[in-house]
């Protein structure tokens, strides 16, 4: 029994982790550019004139 809870924490951690890089990985490639887009156009940043 222990064996077996053992091994389902060790594939819930792991799961978890791959969800998190992948959530983070998503993220990254398609919410954080809009992001950065929309603050490198900012109407009142006069830095770039």
């Amino acid at each position: 029994m222990m064996y077996f809870l053992q091994t389902h924490a060790t594939q819930l951690v792991l799961g978890l982790c791959a969800l998190t890089v992948i959530g983070w990985l998503i993220y990254e490639l398609t919410i954080a550019p809009v992001i950065h887009d929309y603050e490198d156009h900012d109407p009142t940043d006069r830095e770039d004139l």
